[in-house]
């Protein structure tokens, strides 16, 4: 019924089939590794480990006294800077250009102050600072205050 023809057909057909199947496979281990890679690449980006910082508002513009006697308050939300803490390394990821930035001790007397200029991504923290300080960023009308372990 089937001649050498018929045989040589039937052959080559699965052999075509299983080079596909195995062509499947190697796209899917690709498009996995694709997907692995692009996820390491995410994470090379990313900032160093720590703990990023929650800021407590402050508005200290013109009506912060309740709102009473037609007092101003503003309209808009406001957005909190993002910064993480790794040891005594502060990573700016935004909201800090051309603010100002100082640390507070426990009896809130000031014990570092500077400016963080526009484009600055990061600064290191003088290493005699020890314990538990206030940080507060000052962006117009807000300070901005987190409580920081150094």
């Amino acid at each position: 019924m089937f001649g050498l023809n018929s045989k040589n057909t039937l052959i080559l057909h699965m052999r075509k089939k299983i080079l596909l199947t195995k062509q499947k496979n190697h796209e899917k281990d690709i498009s996995i590794l694709v997907l692995f890679m692009g996820f390491l690449f995410l994470m090379s980006t990313n900032v160093e480990a720590g703990d990023t910082l929650v800021f407590q508002p402050i508005y200290q513009g013109p009506g912060d006294g309740g709102g009473e006697g037609g007092e101003i308050h503003p309209r808009s939300p406001i957005t909190s800077p993002t910064i993480v803490i790794d040891g005594h390394t502060l990573y700016f990821i935004n909201g800090c250009d051309d603010a100002g930035l100082t640390i507070v001790d426990l009896t809130e007397d000031e014990v570092y102050s500077t400016t963080i200029p526009v484009g600055m991504t990061m600064l290191v923290l003088p290493e005699w600072l020890e314990g538990t300080f206030e940080l507060q960023i000052r962006c117009g009308q807000y300070t901005f205050v987190a409580e920081i372990e150094l």
